[in-house]
This record gives C-alpha cells, sequence and structure tokens, in this order.
C-alpha cells in the first residue's frame, strides 16, 4: 500500500464519500482520550475531523462534559466519563472515571488507543492496568503541552514518561519539545511532530458587523482580542498597562480568570480609567471566540516564559487560533513564535515584560507598512499555503496506517486513488 506524503495530498486515505454501513464496520477504530472540555479544544477537534475524514471510526471520550462543538463531525462519537476531571475532583473521581473507560474501551475493542496530553494519563494506565496493549493493539501518546521538571511533580513526569515508553507512537507539537522529550525521558525515536493548526477547510465566521460595533463601542476603531483567561502565565498585567498607553480609539478584548491576580487585573483597569477600553467577558466555548477573532484587527498572544520552560518554548496553539480567521499577531518574542512569525508575516513580536515594547508592536502593526490589511492578506495566505493541519496530518495517518499494517490491520484502509 502506497500513501500520499506531499501536502498537496493532504489526505493519505481516501475521504469519506458516504461508507456504507456494512464497510464502516471494517474501518479501523480508534478510541481518542482527552482531558477537559473539548468545546474548548479546537485543535483537538481539528485531529478528530482529520482522523475521521480519512476513514477511521473515531470515539472521543474526555473527562468534562461540554457542548458538542458545531464543527465537529458527526461521525465522531463523544462520550463524557461521569465523575469529571480527576485533576479537580480527586482520587475517588480518578478511580471512576477509569473503571468506566475500562468497560468503553472493552465494549468499542479499538485498534488504536490515543491518548492526548499528560493530564489523561492517569485514568488511562489506571484503565488499563499500566498495559495498554492488552486493551488495543496500538497505543499512541499526543503531547501538547511540556512537563518542566522545576514545576511538576516528579511523580506527573515518572508517568508521562512510563507512556512514552510504551507509546508505539508518540506524538508533540513543534520540534524543540519533540526533541527534548525523547531526551529527557530516553525515547529510542524522535516524537512524530504535528502542529496544531486548525484544517484548511476550516472556516472562520464571516465578520459580525454588529458585534464588532458593540465591541469596539461609539469611540473604539482598533479592536485587539487577548484568546485567554487572565492569569499571570499570559501577562495580562502588562498587556492593561499597554492599553493605557494606546491612542483612545484602541480597544481591548479578553476574558475572565479567578483568583488574587485577576481580580488585581481588574482594579487596574478601573484606576487606570480604561473601563470603556477593556472588556472582560467570561470564558466561552471555542465557537464563541471564534466570532470574536473574526472581529479583530490585531491578536495578542503573551507568555510569562520566566516562570516556566514550556512557556519558552511557546508553541502555535493561541496563534493557531487567529489562522483561519486571517487575524494578525503581537506575540512574546520566544523563538518558536519569531520563527513562525517572521517567516510568513504574521505580525509583530515584543518584550513581553515591558508594557511600550507591547504597545509599539501593537502601533506598528496597526499604522506601518504594509499596512493591516496586507498583513491580513499574509496571514490568510500563509494559512492557506502551509500553516494548516493537513500538511503534517498527513505524516501521522502514515505512520498510524503503517502500525495497523504491522497488526494485520490494513486491509480496511482504501488507498489514495
Amino acid at each position: 500500500m502506497r500513501l500520499a506524503t506531499t501536502a498537496k495530498d493532504a489526505h493519505p486515505l481516501s475521504p469519506d464519500k458516504g461508507v456504507d454501513a456494512a464497510s464502516s464496520q471494517d474501518l479501523p477504530r480508534i478510541l481518542v482520550l482527552c482531558n477537559g472540555r473539548i468545546d474548548r479544544s479546537p485543535h483537538v477537534v481539528s485531529l478528530l475531523n482529520y482522523l475521521a475524514r480519512c476513514q477511521f471510526r473515531v470515539k472521543l471520550v474526555t473527562s468534562e462534559a461540554g457542548e458538542r462543538p458545531l464543527s465537529l463531525a458527526a461521525s465522531v462519537e463523544l462520550v463524557s466519563l461521569s465523575a469529571g476531571q480527576a485533576s479537580r475532583s480527586g482520587i475517588r473521581a480518578l478511580v471512576k472515571n477509569a473503571w468506566e473507560l475500562r468497560g468503553i474501551l472493552r465494549r468499542t475493542r479499538p485498534d488504536i488507543f490515543y491518548v492526548i496530553h499528560s493530564w489523561s494519563i492517569p485514568t488511562a494506565l489506571l484503565a488499563t492496568g499500566a498495559r495498554p496493549s492488552a486493551i488495543a493493539p496500538i497505543f499512541v501518546y499526543h503531547a501538547f503541552d511540556w512537563l518542566d521538571p522545576q514545576v511538576h511533580k516528579r511523580v506527573h513526569l515518572w508517568y508521562e514518561k512510563v507512556a512514552c515508553k510504551m507509546a508505539n507512537l508518540c506524538v508533540n507539537v513543534d520540534r524543540s519539545r519533540a526533541r527534548l522529550m525523547q531526551s529527557f525521558y530516553g525515547l529510542r525515536e524522535n516524537p512524530l511532530c504535528i502542529p496544531n493548526f486548525p484544517l484548511r477547510e476550516e472556516r472562520a465566521p464571516e465578520r459580525n458587523a454588529a458585534l464588532r460595533r458593540e465591541l469596539l463601542g461609539e469611540k473604539g476603531r482598533i479592536l485587539l482580542i487577548c484568546p485567554s483567561a487572565v492569569s499571570p502565565g499570559r501577562l495580562h498585567m502588562e498587556l492593561i498597562r499597554a492599553m493605557s498607553l494606546l491612542p483612545e480609539e484602541y480597544r481591548l478584548v479578553t476574558f475572565r480568570g479567578s483568583g488574587p491576580y485577576a481580580r488585581q487585573c481588574e482594579s487596574l483597569v478601573e484606576t487606570s480609567g480604561l473601563e470603556e477600553r477593556v472588556k472582560l467577558f467570561d470564558p466561552c466555548p471555542y465557537d464563541q471566540l471564534a466570532a470574536f477573532l473574526s472581529c479583530a484587527d490585531v491578536a495578542v498572544i503573551l507568555n510569562d516564559w520566566k516562570g516556566s520552560s514550556g512557556y519558552w518554548m511557546a508553541n502555535s496553539g493561541r496563534l493557531a487560533n487567529c489562522l483561519s480567521a486571517s487575524v494578525p499577531v503581537v506575540t512574546s518574542d520566544v523563538p518558536n513564535l519569531e520563527s513562525l512569525v517572521y517567516k510568513w508575516n504574521l505580525g509583530e513580536c515584543c518584550d513581553a515584560y515591558v508594557p511600550s515594547s507591547i504597545a509599539d508592536a501593537v502601533r506598528r502593526l496597526v499604522d506601518g507598512p504594509p499596512g493591516i490589511e496586507k498583513h491580513r492578506s499574509a496571514v490568510r495566505q500563509a494559512f492557506q499555503n502551509e500553516l494548516h493541519f493537513e500538511h503534517r496530518g498527513v505524516l501521522l495517518t502514515e505512520e498510524l496506517c503503517r502500525l495497523l499494517h504491522e497488526k494485520g490491520r490494513s486491509g480496511a484502509i482504501a488507498p489514495v486513488k
């Protein structure tokens, strides 16, 4: 069986053209375990949709209930574990979720057990008795984060190492994290690098003129969006201070957080006289965030990299949210983001710890050459040309097909015509 290997042939397996019920029973079964709400995880939705289009029978099991995203393919089955996130609810919830997942795995009998990010590992290991291969022929571990040894507990690092060693395939979101994971855990092979970009076929909502007017207010002209809940890791305090350095017609939309830092940020908005210029909304599902982004002129993505090596290696997760909406960005000047932003002309980078640097980067993007519309066009072109999931996703499905072939399950997969 020969599979496509180029970005042009983005789908190595034949797209679903109405598979009949009998033949669909023979398609490879993949059970995906994910921690948290799927309606706030667009990168996971892109992965699931891609697998479904490649004619896998996909079942997603999540640890927390949430609304089914409108963008999630109808063929993807969605199940929520009843105990919720074990990390919030303790050992009893972990055991209950693991027992429930064990039953789902036994009934589903997947060909591939696909575990997404480190927070799902305890449930997966407990459900399988630390023997995933006894439940499914193929075990895949896909990490979206980097566990800084100075930040995370040793037990967390230990069980991620165990999962990586057991996995038939490890996946990470960029080369730097993948290489460090290989070195840190002593892996024989470098994890496969699959950036969490949106699918090229995804379409952002059309700009809603009424919503944009509402967000800008009567005197607003330029709309900034920071697509994160208020937290010290996202440097919202510095961003709010930067707003006080920008002209009065600039507006900022971001999302409420919790705890002392969030209250300090809300207080800073009030004491700085920015109540009309900085709007805080409740955290929302991605479908609603996409509507906000479609109204934005600039997205701001900042990271407190001094607090974590994971933030220093900031991947494209939040930046990816801006690609399909053609929104240029201002990001922290960390290597991974700088390489993307300047290679593809996606916007500007700044010293995120200095409010004046943030403000200057925003002004260069809005008022400097070649102009904001040219930047929007560059983002759109980069997304269509390469910064989409399909460009690298083909490598993932090739590896899954190779593993299925080794396990004697290749007969169910249709080659590219």
